[in-house]
């Protein structure tokens, strides 16, 4: 609790001096024209426009029941209902005179307090495009990519499970002149969630080619396909792979344990289309291990869904990035006025991971989940999902959970 109230008065220290700092040095700030709005989040700007500062954060609070077939019980137990706090965030970011972009962000979810963003960035290298320095996601996957506060399920589908997390490194992203092409490459050393790491940890390289061959309508039409891979060298000559169902309250259902590796090479593909209100997503993972003792295996993971809005809405993709954004309902719901009721969107998505081949032994799964999301502005979710994880040779687990999601 200690490390958790220190660390809580540090990221309001850092967001206190960062802000001031740059309503003080950044030009214009001092001057009439300067600006403080509201956009989906509290955001200063300079005069001249050269300095803009964002503050917010996020809140995902999620309550889950669990029952269980005998199989299961027999060999993992009989687990408890329960909630618990998914992220608890808060951020300062913006762009210095121009140039230079930042994002330092912090999460107090599960008691440990970490890093989930800490990096500076060099925009509009000719060329190059940005230049990105600190701890931050690897390109790797079409989900993994998007937020969390815009993705379709209360959980991304079980092909992350081989997805390095955040890093500490060097990336580089540029996109064609209509953005229509994306591609982002970087080297990253593996680091805890304070952003520390020793020459021990090990090295990953990714790179991402994404694109949208079709795009119409602002982003309410569009096809996006894309490719990325995932060079990691082990730290100690051994990895290990592990997924939860979709339900993040449970532990790992399947696990490969610690293998002897010395390294491995994941390749994700990823491919979606929006039309109007509906939506389809899917990606498949296939990770190679160097091991000699195993004779090499090879692991999968993939998973498939569609999305309907009923209220008419669409998904937001972003050509530039290749990912998914904010959901801005027609008609927000206004209690003051009785007015508005958000927007409704029913989805249903299949998956599979199976960490089975050669020697390595580590169990295969496949879920079912169906999803509603209530979306009462654009701040403010509402997510109800049913998941059925059934387990080779363990058993099934079935899921509601619901999250109450808040982000600015």
């Amino acid at each position: 609790m200690n490390t958790l109230i220190a660390a809580m008065r540090r990221v309001v220290l850092i967001t206190g001096v960062a802000v001031l700092a740059s309503l003080v040095a950044a030009p214009g700030f001092a001057a009439d024209g300067d600006s403080v709005t509201w956009k989906d989040g509290l955001k200063f700007k300079s005069a001249d426009g050269s300095t803009a500062i964002s503050i917010g954060g996020r809140l995902h609070t999620d309550f889950v029941w669990l029952s269980v077939d005998d199989d299961f019980k027999e060999n993992v137990g009989d687990p408890d209902d329960g909630t618990e706090v998914r992220r608890a965030r808060l951020f300062v970011s913006g762009t210095l005179y121009h140039s230079i972009d930042f994002k330092a962000q912090y999460d107090f979810a599960g008691g440990i307090a970490g890093f989930r963003d800490a990096y500076m960035s060099l925009n509009s290298v000719p060329g190059v495009g940005y230049v990105r320095v600190g701890q931050q996601k690897e390109p790797v996957g079409l989900e993994f990519l998007t937020g969390s506060n815009y993705i379709t399920f209360m959980e991304r589908g079980v092909n992350t499970v081989f997805n390095p997390d955040r890093n500490v490194g060097l990336r580089m992203e540029n996109s064609t002149s209509n953005n229509a092409l994306n591609g982002s490459l970087g080297v990253f050393r593996r680091a805890d969630p304070q952003g520390t790491s020793t020459a021990e940890d090990g090295l990953d390289a990714a790179a991402r080619v994404s694109g949208s061959p079709w795009y119409a309508e602002d982003g309410r039409k569009a096809l996006h396909v894309g490719v990325s891979g995932v060079y990691s060298a082990s730290a100690d000559d051994t990895l290990r792979f592990g997924a939860r169902p979709e339900v993040h309250f449970l532990g790992r259902l399947v696990d490969t344990r610690a293998i002897p590796a010395k390294s491995s090479m994941l390749v994700n593909a990823e491919a979606a289309v929006v039309v109007g209100s509906f939506s389809a997503q899917a990606e498949f993972a296939l990770d190679r291990l160097d091991s000699e003792p195993l004779e090499d295996p090879t692991f999968t993971a993939w998973y498939a869904y569609a999305s309907w809005f009923v209220t008419g809405e669409s998904r937001n993709y972003n050509r530039k990035g290749g990912v998914f954004k904010r959901v801005k309902p027609k008609n927000n719901i206004n209690t003051k006025d009785g007015g508005g009721f958000g927007a409704w969107e029913v989805a249903v998505r299949i998956s599979a991971v199976d960490l089975n081949d050669s020697m390595a032994s580590g169990g295969e799964m496949t879920d079912i989940t169906l999803g509603v999301n209530w979306y009462l502005n654009p701040a403010t979710r509402v997510m109800v999902n049913y998941v059925r994880a059934d387990v080779k040779e363990t058993g099934v687990v079935n899921a509601i959970q619901t999250r109450f999601q808040i982000d600015f």
